[in-house]
């Protein structure tokens, strides 16, 4: 699994947590930080992404 594999993965993992833990009122400030979590593991996998075609030559 590369890197970015596995950001993506962990991304998915905290937003499948954060969908569990939405509606409970104890959890609705963690349910924030969880989505800060995504966004954040999304942000470094889309860094890691390869340059497409139209990149390289712009």
């Amino acid at each position: 699994m590369t890197d970015r594999q596995l950001q993506l993965h962990c991304a998915r993992v905290y937003l499948a947590e954060a969908g569990r833990r939405r509606h409970h009122p104890q959890n609705k400030d963690f349910y924030w930080t969880l989505m800060g979590m995504v966004a954040g593991c999304r942000r470094k996998a889309a860094a890691m992404r390869e340059p497409s075609q139209a990149e390289l030559f712009a």
